[in-house]
């Protein structure tokens, strides 16, 4: 399902997403505008975030785990648990996020 979403044009400003490789830089765009949902909520499993980011790569999993650690280690996401399952929340959600 596609999703509309608002990629602040000040992100070719910041500092973290300037510091990231090419692909951590698409994987953090790819999970805004197809993971999240509008809460800016999206399941914990590297192989789903893979079919819906990069659906034609062939990208090990670890290398999506390693960029989501990243997000976490650098306070951009959140993980937690919710019902058993496995989730993220991506922090200030809503500074970018309007909803109509």
């Amino acid at each position: 399902m596609a999703h509309k979403r608002m990629i602040n044009g000040n992100v070719w400003e910041d500092e973290f997403f300037l510091s990231l490789s090419i692909f951590n830089r698409l994987l953090w765009i790819g999970i805004l505008t197809a993971s999240a949902d509008d809460q800016g909520r999206f399941a914990d499993n590297a192989a789903l975030i893979r079919s819906r980011v990069f659906p034609v790569d062939d990208i090990q999993l670890s290398v999506i785990e390693d960029g989501i650690k990243l997000f976490a280690d650098a306070g951009k996401i959140e993980r937690y648990i919710e019902g058993g399952k496995k989730a993220i929340q991506i922090l200030k959600w809503w500074e970018h996020q309007k909803p109509r």
